[in-house]
């Protein structure tokens, strides 16, 4: 199930990338970002899909302007587990359930993210792919 990777990937290239390689450790990232409004200085972190964040993640977020947390919206589960990682005290939270357009009868609703910013998106189809970008840059 692709989404960190593909996201940033799609970003980066404009390629969505066939295989999937899960996450194994934390990973930074500091792609250009070149927008129309000038540069951005954003790191991405990749963390993976686990039981619970580790110590390493909850450093990667204590020096975080905002957190773009990714999951499948194919997998409810997925997507509540996600939810319950995203409470971090004063950090802004971006919520991205990816492929969104392979969901059946519609996303999940958006009700129970009531308290989060949140996107339907999709990195294979670039469905909302920069919609979160735009709203977290024109805040910066």
């Amino acid at each position: 199930m692709p989404c960190q990777t593909s996201f940033k990937r799609k970003h980066q290239t404009g390629e969505f990338p066939e295989g999937y390689n899960p996450t194994m450790e934390v990973q930074a990232h500091a792609p250009p970002w070149n927008t129309t409004a000038g540069y951005l200085d954003m790191t991405l972190w990749e963390i993976p899909d686990s039981t619970e964040l580790s110590a390493s993640s909850y450093d990667a977020l204590k020096h975080a302007d905002v957190a773009f947390i990714l999951s499948d919206a194919c997998n409810e589960s997925t997507l509540n587990h996600k939810l319950h990682d995203a409470t971090h005290d004063s950090l802004p939270i971006v919520m991205c359930g990816n492929k969104a357009d392979k969901v059946e009868g519609g996303p999940y609703s958006k009700p129970e993210l009531i308290q989060h910013e949140y996107y339907d998106t999709s990195a294979e189809t670039n469905l909302n792919l920069d919609e979160p970008w735009f709203t977290y840059s024109g805040n910066y």
